[in-house]
């Protein structure tokens, strides 16, 4: 699970430095080396259940972010008023449904590329991008739409 999210290969992590390398084979002996020892760690630490608990609260922490985010925007959506037509707004809704459309688009197509290619890469955090992204395409579209049928 947390490689579909984060990706976090094996191998490709920081390498500790020769002092952590020397307390790692010190608490994990029976490892040959020093990856497996810091294998060893990461293992101890999801089987105590701290690791899931830490990736349990990133996640919903990152969830709940976006939701204040979505819930802010709609405030302020509703402060500047639907009958505000002026160029400015009709261009920065415009703008804003362009760019989190095709940010949306090629989230999503990465995360597709991604699992395709290099499932152990993440793709899940791709994917996540895409859907935040189409979700503010819908709100930026749905005010271009409100916003330049008072135009006609």
């Amino acid at each position: 699970m947390i490689g579909l999210v984060f990706g976090g290969r094996s191998g490709e992590h920081t390498q500790p430095s020769s002092k952590e390398c020397a307390e790692l084979m010190r608490v994990f002996p029976a490892a040959p080396d020093c990856p497996s020892a810091q294998a060893a760690s990461v293992k101890a630490l999801f089987d105590s259940g701290l690791g899931r608990v830490i990736f349990v609260y990133t996640v919903s922490g990152l969830l709940i972010a976006g939701v204040v985010g979505v819930f802010l925007w709609w405030i302020h959506n509703q402060q500047i008023g639907r009958e505000d037509s002026s160029p400015s707004r009709r261009t920065y809704v415009v703008v804003g449904a362009l760019l989190f459309g095709l940010a949306a688009l090629v989230f999503s197509f990465m995360g597709v590329l991604v699992a395709i290619l290099k499932p152990t890469d993440g793709p899940g955090q791709w994917f996540v991008a895409g859907l935040v992204s189409a979700t503010f395409f819908v709100m930026y579209a749905r005010s271009a739409q409100r916003t330049l049928s008072f135009i006609t």
